[in-house]
């Protein structure tokens, strides 16, 4: 999948998530930092995953997801939505399974 090819996981998972800070190394000071092409790196890191995540979703799905601004966010939308995180819907996501392996 090209989140694995492209190292973007962390990106839609937010774990890695926007630099904020802008490098200031000089000889009085040596605070953490991040310099300008880092900050590029996440910010075409960040576009590439949306965008993916955009490329494979379905018009009707794309309604949970085209208004997010960060990978993570649709992630999020598409996670809530489609997960079977109660007993019921697992219920009926197996009954819909086994309907259609008799079908076959």
């Amino acid at each position: 999948m090209k989140f694995e090819m492209e190292n973007l996981w962390d990106i839609v998972l937010g774990k890695e998530t926007q630099l904020t800070h802008v490098q200031e190394v000089n000889a009085t000071s040596t605070s953490p930092s991040i310099n300008q092409s880092e900050i590029l790196t996440w910010k075409r890191k960040e576009h590439v995953a949306l965008a993916a995540i955009w490329d494979c979703v379905e018009n009707p799905i794309f309604f949970h997801v085209g208004a997010c601004k960060i990978a993570n966010e649709a992630w999020l939308a598409l996670e809530n939505t489609y997960s079977a995180s109660d007993i019921i819907t697992q219920c009926h996501l197996l009954e819909k399974f086994i309907t259609q392996k008799m079908k076959i």
